[in-house]
């Protein structure tokens, strides 16, 4: 039988005669030991797989493909090859030894692609799921192809063949996900080592409950190629288990090597970092940076560090190059509500904290600052963005990401950040009252300037015209001399609020002290004679508004305004003569009897 031929699936349609067919039965103990072989294999191959990412060199890494694609691919090859000599049927069984050990091939491939080639350049988790549940898939019907029954046949139902694969791919990514994620017995990979080899299992029974051993009847002589059963599976499984066992010592022994080589380079350094992280606060960063460049490759000596980096009070964590977190401090956990480190290690560390801006508008982490560290291998400082909290909150923050360097090698980042909620209020509190009139909120004379040398600008750029009224209420000293100044400031808020009331939003109403306003009026028509009919309704209509009565206490007040108005169009007139220019308008209307409107120049 050629290996193109094994792979024709003789699939059978409809329902079988029970008496046409042979029954199987299992050894349970060799059943049990192969899917034990299969876990054990699995968790050493995770093993392995994770030196691969601390090697230096390519031929380093190849090294380590090979071992754990090897040890995952016997592994799960020997599960499958016991388990179908555990199996029992009334005829005579024979293997051919070709297509035996092809069947080895496909699922070493797909644990080189998937333990070994993703961990150099990342492909997605659901399509190492279907690589490595297709891999078992193929080297379970191979192996069955290779089976041959002196008087029987072999077919299959094509529903519990398809889902044999669709079992393999479901289990293979839970295999692969909780891989260094879940933490069982102290240890990160015997979870997933589990799932893998229930993953290896589950496939080779629901094959086998898609297969049909059919009677044939009349004799079929095949050559007598099997050796004792009992002797097969003792071979294999000492084979599966002699490979895995070297693959996690090596495993160890270059982890463990590792080790006491930092911990070596640590003891001269650590006196050293000790003393400077207690120096300067302005330090920490850099020395965080120094304590990640060193121990990146050992959670044995980070937990030993662990101290120093929650002393301080700025949020820390470590990213790999592929964005998964390797690291968080306890101010980190503090800072955005998180309990236990657990939750954020081996997350990707940008859609968990850092997916969306301010505005909750997605942020990409294509454009992440971040990762800029070490994607350009330069140090990043960012003080306008917004870490997200457990909880959903967004914290202002400022940070620092700095590359990770070992051995010339860029391993990932390091992020340091501080909550500055507290500066931002500080810092908006300062703006405001630089900017905005204490008594009415409204902008005062610096922002009024600052906005009205804009808007010349927009208005010669667009040719529409713009407006200033100055605003002063009539006989206001009089007002504080009679009901006193409490009475005044009344006044002048509600006075506030009324023009706010009806000018548009892209309008600006301001105070300049005492009982002084300013309206500034943008995009107005471009023609004069329109423009000037504009400005005059909105002249009227705070006339009319500004002489309704005032409710200060229990005193009904009326007052009124004079108003001096004056156009603009960004040519010739810069913002302080304007100003002027709606003041002398504001006392012609004054000398004309208050409570009226006049423009600058009889515009």
């Amino acid at each position: 039988m050629t290996l193109l031929s094994s792979l024709k699936i003789p699939f059978q349609i409809g329902l079988l005669d029970r008496d046409s067919l042979y029954i199987e039965t299992y050894n349970l103990w060799w059943v049990t030991v192969s899917v034990l072989i299969a876990i054990f294999a699995s968790y050493a191959a995770f093993n392995a797989s994770s030196r691969i990412l601390h090697c230096y060199s390519m031929i380093e890494k190849l090294i380590w493909i090979v071992i754990s694609s090897l040890t995952l691919g016997i592994g799960i090859w020997a599960m499958h090859f016991i388990a179908m000599l555990a199996l029992n049927l009334q005829c005579h069984v024979d293997y051919d030894h070709f297509l035996t050990v092809i069947s080895i091939f496909p699922v070493v491939l797909v644990s080189g692609v998937v333990l070994g080639i993703s961990s150099i350049k990342p492909i997605p988790i659901w399509l190492n799921s279907i690589f490595l549940g297709g891999g078992i898939g193929l080297t379970h019907y191979i192996g069955m192809g290779a089976m041959k029954l002196d008087s029987g046949d072999i077919s299959y139902n094509p529903t519990f063949f398809a889902l044999s694969f669709i079992i393999a791919v479901l289990l293979a990514f839970t295999a692969l996900k909780s891989k260094g994620k879940v933490v069982l017995f102290g240890n990160k990979n015997i979870f997933g080592a589990i799932i893998m080899g229930v993953a290896a299992a589950g496939m080779h029974y629901t094959a086998m409950f898609a297969t049909y051993f059919i009677k044939v009847y009349g004799v079929i002589s095949l050559q007598n190629h099997d050796l004792e059963r009992d002797n097969l599976f003792s071979f294999v499984s000492l084979v599966a288990f002699f490979v895995a066992l070297t693959s996690l010592t090596l495993a160890i022994f270059s982890r463990n090597k590792e080790i006491i080589r930092d911990l070596l380079k640590f003891d001269s350094q650590n006196k050293e970092i000790v003393k400077s992280l207690f120096e300067s606060d302005s330090q920490n960063k850099e020395i965080v940076r120094h304590l990640f460049e060193s121990h990146f490759k050992n959670a044995e000596l980070l937990s030993s560090m662990s101290g120093l980096l929650n002393s301080i009070a700025e949020g820390a964590y470590g990213i790999d190059t592929q964005g998964n977190c390797s690291f968080v401090n306890s101010s980190f956990l503090k800072i955005l509500g998180y309990e236990t480190s657990e939750e954020i290690i081996g997350q990707h560390i940008h859609e968990l904290i850092h997916h969306s801006c301010a505005d909750g508008s997605p942020y990409s982490s294509d454009e992440c600052q971040v990762y800029n560290a070490y994607r350009q291998w330069k140090n990043i400082h960012v003080t306008d963005e917004v870490f997200w909290r457990k909880d959903g909150v967004g914290v202002p923050v400022e940070y620092w990401s700095q590359p990770i360097i070992a051995d010339g090698f860029i391993k990932g980042a390091i992020v340091t950040f501080s909550d500055i909620t507290e500066r931002q209020k500080y810092e908006n509190e300062i703006k405001k009252l630089a900017f905005y009139d204490v008594l009415t909120g409204l902008p005062n004379r610096r922002l009024l300037l600052e906005r009205l040398n804009h808007a010349l600008l927009s208005s010669q750029r667009n040719r529409k015209k713009g407006a200033l009224f100055f605003i002063d209420m009539d006989k206001f000293k009089l007002l504080n001399d009679t009901l006193g100044h409490d009475m005044g400031d009344l006044l002048l808020q509600q006075v506030a609020q009324r023009l706010t009331s009806c000018v548009r939003e892209s309008d600006t109403v301001s105070r300049l002290g005492g009982d002084e306003f300013v309206v500034m009026l943008e995009n107005l028509s471009e023609h004069m004679n329109e423009a000037l009919k504009e400005v005059e309704n909105f002249g009227l209509q705070f006339l009319e508004i500004l002489n309704q009565n005032y409710q200060l206490s229990v005193h009904d007040y009326h007052s009124t305004p004079s108003i001096g108005a004056t156009l603009f169009d960004g040519l010739e007139k810069d913002a302080s003569e304007l100003i002027k220019q709606a003041d002398s308008a504001m006392y012609q209307a004054k000398s004309e009897g208050r409570n009226t409107l006049c423009f600058f120049g009889g515009e």
